[in-house]
């Protein structure tokens, strides 16, 4: 059978090659030669690093690809991939194809493909990210397309609508784009078939773990007895471990999701960094005390788990750029790509609204900045001082933490401060489960409503702690606005100065290697007080040799002294100050557990409600003595586009339709583009996804228009542009 590169004349390819090198070879985000087989992506600040530096990356095929959720600016791809002929992508007899790829990722932010040249960091990456799924999609189903012999040819219109209709059913991409929980499945029924019925006997009793034990909502499609299976044999080839992924608050042995997605997903470009765990696969569930209550959800999704079709129209304007290499002959047919580009292909498909995150209450946010100020200057050092002599004499005399005070008590070593709060134990769950009942012998446990009574209490240290580490968290999320992954990072070593009213940290998108810069950002007097006292405690345990070197400054401890930081523990962090507080509850019986991007966006509400609440002294304080139109900056700077775009349609959409006429343009304009002729039969959250629309589509622009007689004043317009 011929192969594309085999029926192409030399001198075509010379031709078209070269004038296609000159044009796209280069984009600026691209470390390494386009021709490498290991590309570096870097789209933070533009720095060059040495040739070291890329031949060092380049061995180890690092950085890796960026996991989902993550900010990371820089990640690599390896184009090394073996197609349906068992040859891989970098052989000879593919280079019409690799070209074909490595062009089609390259033209995702050229000037002929893309309007709008001045676009974020963030954007740029998430352009080229549609790109390698769209070639992620066909590299997964290479045997239904036959890439080897036909590239993208021989792909028909229904193919490509059968495509969009499978990116529509699924929200996120391990389903839609990589089939994750089908071939998951598979690999779990392929790997563990030598298991036998009676060796999962015997594997219990051997690891002393109850593989069959298993969480109540399961998604997976495997039966009791396959599911028991899979766990051992992931149990016995080391793909388990304590505390590396988000359940590892529920489980003692939690899947290392990543290590399975880069075996199953060798041959794709960035199939390893799936991510999406299944909790039915982890081990020895904790059946601890998480949250009091059930948590109001973060985000209102619909009832349905789909793709929105702004997510789809990302997809169909990707697809621009097979048109600019319509010339290959592996490349997709002019009437194939037609379908992509016809208005009706998004429209006709089943998505999902934009989806809401939900705001949290004003005075619940206020009132928990109040309570942890409060709670930190009250006990903050006194409750880690405390922490730190229990730590440093359990170390001295090499003894298990619980074991030590079991033994020796608290009394002698917490200040006085604290057990005149109430302090009678190191850990409260440590005491209900093991001491008072004995939860692992069949005891029953004590109930949820007694641990939370005796938290309040103060009855145990360690939970203390974690209200600590919680407060500290919900204020510095209120006040600086810093992503999730940029607060997780932040270290001693990256912390250049706390100076009056700023903090200097190494900026974890900017530059490259050594080369990061570093990027001073406003903080409240106070929160700088929380991170000196975090810092001095890390200092106390590394001068008494319990631990090695500083870790990450919100590193919160774990309960058997070692220290832990992940999304899920600054998470349940935020949980445990919530529940001490007890923050209120809605008409369900469900509480705000609020998470770091719904504080982000207050901050970024707090402005625009400013320009209404003239003699709110705590908002006053809360956006700080600075003049509005530099905190707008900060605000631009900190903030995600989309997530600003949602804080923008939520405070317009509170006061269209008033009396006194204000935004009627904007009314008119929604009236018209979406057919509407009565505002009052739509709900605020249907008002909010019309504005929101308006504003991807560049109709309008909401901003700030600040007063110029010095006075401080500002109000918010609504610019309606011209098409």
């Amino acid at each position: 059978m011929a192969k594309i590169a085999q029926y192409i004349s030399a001198d075509w390819l010379t031709e078209n090659w070269k004038s296609l090198k000159e044009i796209y070879g280069s984009p600026e985000w691209l470390i390494p030669p386009f021709d490498s087989v290991i590309w570096i992506l870097n789209f933070g600040e533009k720095t060059t690093p040495t040739t070291k530096e890329v031949q060092t990356q380049q061995s180890k095929k690092l950085p890796q690809l960026i996991p989902p959720g993550s900010n990371d600016l820089i990640f690599s791809i390896s184009w090394d991939i073996l197609l349906d002929d068992n040859r891989s992508l970098i052989d000879p007899i593919h280079h019409t194809l690799l070209e074909f790829f490595r062009y089609f990722l390259s033209t995702q932010n050229h000037p002929d493909y893309s309007e709008y040249q001045n676009q974020v960091a963030e954007v740029k990456k998430e352009k080229v990210g549609v790109g390698i799924r769209i070639i992620d999609y066909f590299l997964v189903r290479k045997y239904e397309f036959e890439l080897a012999r036909y590239g993208l040819s021989r792909i028909t219109e229904e193919q490509v609508i059968e495509m969009f209709r499978t990116l529509s059913d699924h929200a996120r991409s391990d389903e839609s784009i990589y089939k994750w929980r089908e071939k998951l499945t598979a690999f779990l029924i392929e790997s563990s078939k030598c298991i036998s019925t009676e060796y999962c006997s015997m594997a219990a009793v051997k690891y002393n773990i109850n593989f069959s034990e298993s969480v109540e909502k399961r998604t997976l499609p495997l039966t009791e007895l396959e599911l028991t299976k899979a766990k051992i044999y992931l149990f016995e080839n080391g793909y388990y471990g304590k505390g590396n992924s988000k359940h590892r608050t529920r489980f003692k042995y939690t899947l290392n999701v990543s290590k399975i997605s880069a075996q199953i997903y060798r041959d794709t470009l960035r199939g390893h960094a799936v991510r999406t765990p299944f909790a039915e696969l982890n081990l020895c569930p904790d059946h601890g005390y998480r949250r009091e209550y059930p948590s109001i959800p973060v985000r209102d999704d619909g009832k349905e788990n789909r793709s929105s079709a702004q997510s789809l129209s990302r997809f169909a304007q990707s697809f621009q750029c097979f048109e600019i290499l319509s010339h290959y002959p592996c490349g997709l047919s002019k009437r194939t790509l037609d379908i992509t580009q016809e208005q009706g292909l998004v429209t006709s498909l089943q998505t999902r609204t934009i989806g809401h995150y939900h705001t949290l209450r004003f005075d619940t946010v206020f009132v928990g900045i109040k309570k942890a100020i409060e709670f930190y200057l009250s006990h903050g050092d006194a409750i880690l001082n405390s922490y730190a002599n229990l730590l440093i004499q359990s170390h001295l005399k090499n003894q298990n933490l619980f074991k030590y005070c079991s033994e020796h008590g608290v009394d002698q070593f917490v200040e006085n401060s604290i057990l005149k709060l109430g302090v009678k134990y190191v850990n409260l769950v440590n005491q209900l489960t093991n001491v008072e009942f004995n939860v692992l012998a069949g005891s029953p446990r004590a109930t949820r409503q007694e641990f939370f009574k005796r938290l309040r209490n103060h009855e145990a240290l360690f939970e203390l702690v974690e209200v600590l580490y919680g407060a500290i968290q919900f204020v510095f999320g209120a006040t600086v606005a810093r992503r999730q992954a940029e607060i997780l990072r932040i270290t001693p070593d990256s912390l250049v100065q706390i100076n009056e009213g700023q903090l200097a940290f190494t900026a974890g998108k900017s530059g490259f290697g050594k080369n990061r810069q570093s990027i001073a950002r406003p903080m409240p007097l106070i929160v700088q007080k929380m991170m000196k006292s975090l810092l001095n405690f890390q200092s106390l345990l590394v001068r008494n040799g319990c631990i090695e070197k500083p870790g990450p400054i919100f590193a919160s401890p774990g309960k058997y002294g070692g220290f832990r930081v992940d999304q899920e523990a600054y998470n349940s962090l935020l949980d445990r100050f919530a529940d001490y507080c007890e923050f209120p509850l809605d008409s369900d019986g469900r509480r705000s557990y609020a998470r770091e991007h719904q504080l982000r966006r207050f901050f970024a509400l707090a402005f625009f409600w400013s320009s209404e609440i003239k003699n709110l002294d705590a908002l006053r304080w809360f956006l700080g003595q600075n003049n509005p139109a530099h905190v707008w900056n900060y605000i631009m700077e900190v903030t995600p586009g989309h997530l600003l775009i949602s804080a923008k349609s939520e405070y317009v959409a509170t006061f269209i339709g008033e009396a006194s006429g204000r935004y009627r343009e904007l009314t008119e304009l929604i009236q018209f583009r979406f057919g509407l002729t009565d505002f009052r039969i739509l709900t605020e959250p249907e008002l909010e996804d019309y504005i929101y629309t308006l504003q991807l589509e560049r109709r309008i622009k909401i901003v700030p228009q600040f007063a110029s007689d010095g006075s401080n004043q500002f109000k918010v317009a609504v610019l309606i542009l011209e098409e």
